[in-house]
């Protein structure tokens, strides 16, 4: 399959509010100097987070280890069903900036009572991944399902991009036997997210201090193991 190539380093500042401060944080991003504008529809995004038995990327993560990865396989739309373009990536931290690789996956099943683990060995020994990356995910294994609808913003000179994240729902994943019934929600959270070159680093940061509500740092895998393990 192929490999699509992000291999530019950017910044990704993420903050939660309430969600109750939505109308709020829409009304400031287009009153913005930076002129936001939606740049594309919203739509759900759902991910399967990959990790080691021991969980060494939550755990990486929750220390703010510098130099990190998380892993994931995204697609859009429907939770359930014949996904048709899901997509492996792998979340790289150097620092404070980031980047990712990605690669494209054949068809994948989601559904309740499916072994999960299984179904996705099955999907990367179709997928013609390079030797590294396979070797790579043999270490790995599911560890948590999320799902939230998103909302797209870009500044008028396109050198900021800026996600608004609601509806929030977590899924365990041991064998999936009845991840559907175990969801867990937070609605009342509301995930920004600004992602920018690193030459603009001082202008962002003028940007997240004029947000109008108090904010926090988030982690959408560090929230979601935290809400369904406790």
């Amino acid at each position: 399959m192929e490999q699509k190539n992000n291999s530019s380093y950017r910044y990704e500042r993420k903050v939660t509010c309430s969600a109750i401060y939505d109308t709020a944080v829409t009304v400031w991003l287009h009153c913005h100097d930076a002129l936001f504008h939606e740049a594309y529809p919203a739509r759900y995004v759902n991910n399967i987070y990959l990790d080691t038995i021991r969980y060494d990327c939550y755990q990486d993560n929750l220390s703010g280890a510098p130099d990190r990865y998380k892993a994931r396989i995204r697609w859009y739309g429907d939770l359930c069903g014949i996904i048709d373009r899901p997509v492996l990536e792998f979340k790289i931290r150097k620092g404070e900036v980031g980047t990712k690789k990605t690669y494209e996956l054949p068809l994948l099943e989601m559904a309740e009572g499916i072994n999960l683990a299984v179904q996705l060995e099955q999907v990367f020994s179709q997928a013609q991944l390079p030797e590294n990356v396979m070797i790579k995910l043999s270490g790995l294994r599911p560890s948590l399902i999320n799902r939230y609808l998103r909302r797209y913003y870009q500044s008028a000179r396109n050198d900021f991009r800026l996600t608004l994240d609601n509806d929030l729902g977590y899924y365990p994943v041991d064998s999936f036997m009845a991840g559907f019934l175990l969801e867990r929600r937070l609605n009342d959270l509301m995930v920004i997210e600004l992602k920018y070159a690193p030459e603009n680093n001082q202008a962002a940061a003028k940007i997240m201090q004029s947000l109008p509500v108090r904010v926090s740092r988030h982690s959408k895998y560090v929230n979601g193991l935290q809400l369904l393990y406790p």
